[in-house]
């Protein structure tokens, strides 16, 4: 699930991913796109007599935005606390052939 909100010159783009770390996001423009990532994964192993039990889970998705020309890449921001990541992006001019990956604080 995810919120976009336009106000004041920024826009705002909230995900709702509970379950990922920092770690397991990316987050990237590409051709005029913003694009979100997210892959995790786990494996739980149960030892007991006579037998052992393997479970493995995995959980990922990708979104992607197509962003405005009144874009900055210099100016998009990311953030990840508490099951929601929001990404801050600032309204000036975007180069659409300019690929970058957006670091998450």
């Amino acid at each position: 699930m995810h919120n976009i909100i336009d106000k004041n010159g920024v826009y705002k783009i909230k995900v709702s991913a509970p379950g990922f770390k920092k770690k397991d996001f990316k987050v990237s423009v590409e051709d005029g796109s913003l694009i979100i990532s997210a892959e995790t994964g786990a494996e739980k192993k149960e030892e007991k007599e006579n037998y052992v039990r393997k479970e493995f889970s995995a959980s990922s998705f990708v979104r992607s935005f197509r962003l405005p020309d009144s874009i900055s890449l210099g100016h998009i921001k990311a953030n990840y606390k508490g099951g929601l990541l929001n990404i801050t992006i600032s309204k000036t001019n975007l180069d659409k052939k300019e690929v970058k990956e957006i670091k998450i604080r």
